[in-house]
């Protein structure tokens, strides 16, 4: 018989399939290219936050720079408005112990206490300042009537956007910070204080 061509051979579907293409050139590039504007609107979302987070208030920018108001370290300095419409700011006491107060008008261990800083502050015969903060109260009249109630002689600011207490880390009321002559933290009380307790506090800044 003739010889007749061999028929063609069927394609393997496994052997012969054709290999998928990789990405290309373009494709790489524009994979790059969304993944670099993820980073910049992820970054610049961020900056907003940080930034947003300022405000343009003297008190606010103090709490922004007050890393700490623990034992061992300086005490923030700040200045407010008083009650009684003066200005306090706590470095011009540099050179002398501070007691350094926060309360508010609705607090029931503050109105305990500030008899016994009434009472001590009289016998202290220069030894030593005291100066509070009227914070968490939304009006201000709250705070100068209470003060008035308690017959305090001593400056206290009214910390209008709670920002003083955010840089001495206060949330509960009251607390009492006892600073040294020199600026110095050296010991917070949390809660209200009797004479006892004020006496004992005063010894370690030097002013007992």
């Amino acid at each position: 018989m003739p010889s007749t061509s061999s028929s063609p051979t069927p394609p393997d579907p496994v052997t012969d399939a054709a290999a998928p293409a990789g990405p290309t050139r373009r494709g790489k590039w524009l994979l790059a290219g969304i993944a670099l504007a993820v980073v910049l609107i992820v970054g610049g979302i961020t900056a907003a936050v940080v930034l947003s987070s300022g405000d343009s208030g003297s008190a606010s920018r103090t709490a922004l720079r007050a890393n700490s108001a623990g034992v061992g370290k300086p005490a923030p300095d700040f200045e407010l408005t008083t009650l009684d419409g003066k200005s306090v700011k706590l470095s011009d006491y540099k050179g002398k112990p501070v007691v350094l107060n926060f309360w508010a008008s609705w607090c029931t261990p503050c109105r305990k206490e500030f008899p016994e800083f009434r009472d001590a502050l009289a016998r202290a015969d220069g030894k030593w300042s005291l100066v509070g903060v009227n914070t968490q109260d939304n009006i201000e009249s709250d705070g100068k009537q209470f003060a008035k109630d308690q017959r305090a002689t001593w400056p206290n600011g009214f910390d209008v956007d709670g920002a003083v207490a955010k840089g001495y880390g206060v949330k509960e009321l009251p607390q009492t910070f006892f600073i040294d002559a020199k600026g110095v933290v050296r010991a917070h009380l949390f809660g209200g204080l009797t004479a006892d307790t004020l006496q004992q506090q005063l010894a370690k800044i030097g002013a007992a």
